[in-house]
């Protein structure tokens, strides 16, 4: 006959539970910070939460790599966001695989992540956006960072930056105005 599916020990998912929630309380945090421009207001707490953050997530993901924990589709998008958060390629790498689980996974919110991911990383490598979702504050405003490809260079039409919940080409500049409107 059929076997029962071997269920998790009560300790297991209580764990994996407790996990999910140190997730989503750092996801929170590091938003919050970004939210309430902790960084103009104070620097050094600023600086002192992103490393705590980043400690615990590179043991996080480390754990994850040993199969030490599990990550849900959703913890993997809370953390791809603080992986994303950092000033490493190899931080962007991580973040983008995180995000691109989360995405395939079903997390909608992720896919956007997935695209920026990408771009961030690609930056920093000193390659092209494919996605436009990377800008950077100018003395002449906002512009990207970084060179952008063109469509027929990295393959990406606005029909896939839609499904990934990326804005038009045409459009990139005027969303990125209207969500920093001072400027």
């Amino acid at each position: 006959g059929l076997k029962q599916p071997i269920q998790p020990k009560k300790e297991d998912a209580a764990e994996q539970q407790q996990l999910e929630k140190e997730l989503e309380g750092l996801y929170n945090a590091d938003q919050s910070d970004r939210k309430n421009k902790l960084f103009s207001t104070n620097k050094e707490l600023y600086l002192q939460n992103e490393e705590k953050r980043a400690q615990r997530a590179r043991e996080i993901y480390r754990l994850n790599q040993e199969r030490k924990v599990v990550l849900s589709p959703l913890s993997s998008g809370y953390l791809a966001m603080i992986f994303q958060h950092r000033d490493k390629p190899e931080d962007y790498k991580v973040a983008y695989e995180l995000a691109k689980k989360a995405a395939e996974s079903g997390v909608q919110e992720a896919r956007w992540l997935q695209a920026a991911t990408e771009d961030r990383y690609l930056v920093s490598i000193g390659q092209k956006q494919k996605w436009g979702t990377q800008f950077q504050k100018t003395e002449q405003g906002w512009q990207y960072w970084g060179e952008i490809a063109p469509d027929e260079e990295s393959g990406i039409t606005d029909e896939m930056r839609a499904e990934m919940g990326v804005p038009k080409r045409s459009e990139q500049m005027a969303k990125i105005a209207e969500k920093y409107p001072q400027g």
